[in-house]
């Protein structure tokens, strides 16, 4: 097409050249400023989805290992005071031993040391706070282990219709297993007492003349030899005597893996997954030592030791929720670490490239400059024709 006044198709074409150029720029130096090849839905609407789905799951990870922090948080300083309710166990149990073989005097300090260590277990129990929260002041329905009150019979029932002088019976414990051993007798007559013998020496009496009813209790600790014998003294004529000897041992019912779980929920996933964490009662009353009494010392001791077998089924699920608690987070983590991996990939700008792009789109945008101009010496030349005639 020659040269026209109407249209400068040159110019047309310089001026279109100029512009795609500049767009380009305009790309390009998107890309190195925000450093996204896809920074909004104007570069690629369908990409741009997708990365916003992606950044939506990093942060809904992140928060998810946030709330496993802080949850494990809690379960440490319920473990931590867990442990040290079991360290006070223990030196309530050397109390009670103390308490059985001291005087009057004596026995009232003892008895004051173990009322100070109830406090104490309190104290340690409702002071297990993190970030408000307190695990070990709260049991729900069926959190906590009971004990349950096992009585088998070690015989049958012994009598006697009269006479006198030490009558001895030995009676067989089951081997491995601590209990406690309790004699029941109803004495009258002129009786002078009743006695448990263990391995040769005499683990309880009634200390003197006895008439009527009576309980005496030993601890047993499970070890050989496995048998006790049981003591009836009369001593007078027209003495006679009834017992039965039972032995009591507490269990724990159920292992922590099939109580129900408790109300303090974590979330687990982004999905609204959740991971349970029971809460228990930890104070002197959740561990059974409410009421309590120092006296007599085999009692005493039974509830300390069911008291402290509670205490360690709490740790062990307590540790076993600390596991749980680190393989969700690191599940997070990993999971959060391959999104922003893959998003990177979707999205991010090679810079390199773009910068190369940068400048290429400028020395377009200079050749267009240039077109633009020497487009525009067409139009001159055609006033140079008329300027001739």
């Amino acid at each position: 097409m020659g040269n026209s006044v109407n249209t400068n198709v040159a110019l047309l074409g310089a001026l279109g050249a100029m512009n795609t150029a500049r767009a380009q720029i305009d790309s390009a130096e998107k890309r190195l400023q925000t450093g996204y090849r896809v920074a909004d839905a104007a570069d690629d609407a369908a990409v741009f989805a997708v990365a916003q789905q992606a950044r939506f799951d990093v942060k809904a990870w992140d928060e998810v290992m946030r709330a496993q922090g802080r949850a494990r948080g809690a379960v440490t300083t319920a473990i931590e005071g867990l442990t040290n309710i079991s360290d006070l166990l223990n030196r309530l149990e050397a109390v009670v031993v103390a308490h059985a073989g001291a005087g009057p005097q004596q026995q009232a300090i003892y008895a004051n040391d173990a009322d100070a260590i109830l406090r104490q277990i309190d104290a340690m129990a409702n002071g297990a706070i993190f970030d408000g929260t307190n695990l070990l002041t709260q049991a729900d329905i069926g959190s906590s282990p009971d004990p349950a009150v096992t009585s088998v019979s070690l015989g049958a029932p012994q009598s006697s219709a009269g006479g006198f002088g030490i009558s001895t019976q030995t009676f067989a414990l089951p081997l491995g297993t601590p209990g406690t051993v309790v004699l029941r007798y109803d004495m009258y007559g002129a009786p002078d007492g009743a006695a448990l013998n263990y391995n040769g020496a005499t683990v309880a009496t009634t200390g003197g003349l006895v008439s009527g009813q009576g309980v005496l209790t030993f601890n047993f600790a499970g070890g050989a030899p496995a048998s006790i014998d049981v003591e009836m003294n009369g001593g007078s004529v027209g003495t006679a005597w009834t017992f039965t000897l039972e032995f009591v041992t507490p269990t724990l019912t159920g292992a922590p893996s099939d109580q129900p779980e408790g109300t303090f929920k974590v979330i687990a996933d982004i999905q609204g997954g959740q991971t349970s964490i029971r809460t228990v009662n930890a104070t002197s009353t959740g561990v059974g030592l409410d009421p309590w009494s120092i006296t007599p010392a085999q009692t005493a001791l039974l509830a300390v030791r069911t008291a402290r077998e509670r205490v360690a089924a709490h740790l062990g699920y307590y540790a076993e929720r600390t596991r749980t608690l680190d393989s969700v987070a690191e599940r997070a983590r990993t999971t959060m670490d391959a999104t922003i991996t893959g998003l990177g990939a979707l999205v991010d700008a090679d810079v390199g490239k773009a910068q190369a792009q940068a400048l290429a789109a400028r020395a377009k945008l200079e050749l267009a400059i240039n077109s633009v101009g020497i487009a525009n010496q067409s139009q001159r030349a055609i006033l140079g024709f008329l300027e001739r005639r």
